[in-house]
């Protein structure tokens, strides 16, 4: 179901517009909150360790 990481979107289609960027944003902050939740510290996020979910799966 992961289809592509965000680094290579970003690389592939710049620049990226708000209404891209929100939703990406707001379920990284969900993550990230789940994480502290569970008390785990997230040390080395970059785009490429972010993966994204294909909408059309």
């Amino acid at each position: 179901m992961l289809s592509t990481n965000l680094y290579d979107l970003m690389a592939n289609n710049p620049p990226l517009l708000l209404n891209a960027i929100r939703p990406i944003a707001q379920q990284l902050m969900v993550a990230l909150d789940t994480l502290k939740g569970l008390g785990i510290v997230h040390c080395n996020i970059k785009p490429d360790d972010i993966m994204l979910v294909s909408r059309d799966l």
